[in-house]
């Protein structure tokens, strides 16, 4: 992806905000008693929030939250992580809304640029899709790398970023 050479170009992430809704990345003694997630728990990864849905445990330790959570710092180290962590992928109606609410609190040098889905929508693309399209109208790029549902059959590699270049 040419990734080394957007470092050597001193491209870092900086200024640009992203989502991910994936597995939870906490063990069960992974909260603070405010209930903010305690940083160690994370094994190095930094995010601006850690976000979790009432019944949806972060308490998953998975692999794929940690590795999808490492591969997006180590692209761009200075970005603002929201993560939003859903143990079955039952909460993805209510996590999209809630982005859609962090936009409109966030100052527009701030907003949520891209959301990475690693849960399929199945029982619940009535209720995503003008979600995903309501985000995507504010310039958001919504994908997910787990299967083709999209309304004109894009997975995420052939979904193409909302300014045209797909790089």
């Amino acid at each position: 992806l040419g990734i080394d050479q957007a470092h050597a170009n001193r491209y870092n992430g900086q200024g640009v905000s992203y989502a991910v809704i994936d597995s939870g990345t906490l063990c069960e003694d992974g909260l603070n008693e405010d209930g903010t997630p305690k940083l160690s728990q994370h094994k190095g990864l930094n995010f601006k929030e850690y976000n979790t849905i009432e019944n949806s445990s972060p308490y998953i330790n998975h692999f794929h939250g940690l590795a999808t959570s490492y591969i997006a710092q180590e692209m761009a180290p200075s970005a603002d992580c929201y993560y939003y962590a859903d143990s079955s992928g039952d909460a993805l109606v209510e996590h999209l809304q809630a982005i859609i609410d962090k936009n409109k609190t966030l100052p527009d040098n701030q907003k949520i640029r891209v959301v990475s889905m690693s849960f399929s929508l199945e029982g619940d693309r009535e209720k995503a899709l003008p979600l995903v399209k309501e985000l995507e109208a504010q310039g958001v790029w919504v994908f997910s790398s787990k299967e083709q549902f999209w309304d004109k059959g894009f997975g995420y590699m052939e979904k193409k970023n909302p300014n045209g270049d797909v790089d």
